[in-house]
């Protein structure tokens, strides 16, 4: 199929990489196609500015974790907010909003104390309508994202970059969301292998700042995308 192929499309630079050590004939005639934002009309008018919260901070990760997979457990997420927030003079919360397995949830109830010892809390909340879901993302301070993944960019990103709020992204340093993420000026980017406090530090310092960043990068719009791939499909 491969071989047949007249144009080959990956959604990243790292499979881009991967399939062509893999099929060396192949390199010449593939190129990179990611996934785009999706519809601006799911995401609330008002997300300019994260509201004030008298509570202090509130960060959310929504969606699901994959309990079976130890890099996609809410520790590995979560860990890394433990090396600032003593540090950090903030108070606030964790909102981990979605389907949790009890997986999930073990991890949870080991990391409640040791936030608490800092004035945070963790708290869950079962999964809600997609609208409403929206809206807790326009209403919190910063958005908290764990990738595992080498090869793949997860949806989430482009969901949350929609907000023009920080994002903490716990992914490790060869992966393609940290390749990808490097020139994006609101995600703050945590190897969760050797996690450092010092963009963690940066992330919560952005996040009390309350003020938005500038719109999407235009290279994951659907008009740029539909160009890109006009553009190579002309050229065969």
């Amino acid at each position: 199929m491969l071989r047949q192929a007249a144009k080959v499309f990956v959604t990243s630079e790292v499979w881009q990489d991967l399939l062509s050590r893999r099929y060396r004939r192949c390199q010449d005639k593939i190129s990179i196609l990611t996934n785009a934002y999706p519809p601006t009309s799911i995401v609330p008018q008002s997300v300019a500015d994260a509201q004030d919260s008298d509570s202090g901070l509130v960060l959310v990760h929504a969606g699901r974790f994959t309990g079976s997979r130890l890099t996609q457990r809410p520790k590995i997420l979560l860990e890394p907010l433990l090396l600032a927030i003593g540090d950090s003079g903030l108070s606030g919360r964790a909102l981990l909003l979605g389907s949790l397995t009890s997986l999930d949830l073990e991890d949870v109830d080991a990391l409640v104390r040791r936030f608490q010892r800092h004035d945070w809390d963790i708290d869950v909340q079962a999964a809600v309508p997609r609208e409403d879901m929206m809206n807790i993302l326009g209403q919190c301070q910063g958005l908290l994202l764990l990738s595992a993944s080498h090869a793949a960019l997860p949806s989430k990103l482009f969901e949350y970059l929609l907000f023009r709020k920080p994002i903490l992204a716990v992914t490790h340093e060869k992966s393609a969301l940290w390749q990808v993420s490097r020139s994006i000026s609101n995600v703050f980017l945590v190897d969760y292998r050797n996690p450092a406090s010092r963009p963690v530090r940066e992330f919560l310092s952005a996040c009390s700042e309350a003020t938005s960043y500038a719109e999407p990068p235009d290279q994951f719009s659907e008009t740029f995308l539909g160009e890109r791939f006009a553009a190579e499909i002309s050229s065969l």
